[in-house]
């Protein structure tokens, strides 16, 4: 898998590339799960624990990063789906915890968002517990209107591709 810069295009500014990590993205995308407290990793893993093998990740999802001068600052999955014949995307973030609130989130968000409609599908929802607001507002202020169900004890996220904030992610080498 070789690096792509994805450049972000949206209705608003971004001062970050976020690039498609590659196995060499491995051992910064491990350090930044070691440098993430537990709060944060549970909310990205939902309580579960974080893969044992950063590989797994690379392998089942399309992994898109945020890096700083030599390190990962945040991380994002993206993972396209097919319900019938409506296709949408999930997608997971991660952020250290000494750089959230710094806009990484949302431009991850709006890169893998860029990426999913470029691939056809028209909805892309995060799931989340029940109760924690963090999701639907990145949601809503990188993408747009969410709506949020709950079921099986989860809540899930979702926001239309095409809704009025147009969203195009270039990829370039």
């Amino acid at each position: 898998m070789t690096r792509q810069l994805v450049p972000i295009t949206s209705a608003w500014p971004c001062d970050r590339l976020v690039h498609l990590a590659s196995e060499r993205d491995i051992p910064a995308i491990e350090a930044l799960h070691q440098r993430c407290s537990t709060e944060a990793l549970t909310g990205r893993y939902l309580g579960f624990p974080p893969p044992r093998a950063i590989e797994t990740l690379l392998r089942k999802t399309e992994t898109y990063v945020v890096p700083g001068d030599d390190e990962i600052l945040a991380m994002g999955n993206l993972a396209l789906r097919h319900d019938g014949d409506a296709r949408w995307a999930e997608v997971a973030v991660l952020v250290r915890d000494d750089h959230q609130r710094h806009g990484h989130g949302t431009d991850l968000i709006r890169a893998m968002a860029g990426a999913a409609k470029g691939r056809g599908a028209r909805e892309l929802a995060t799931i989340t517990r029940p109760g924690s607001e963090l999701a639907a507002r990145v949601m809503s202020r990188s993408l747009g209107p969410v709506s949020v169900r709950i079921e099986d004890g989860l809540a899930t996220v979702t926001c239309s591709l095409y809704g009025t904030r147009s969203l195009v992610a270039v990829e370039s080498g």
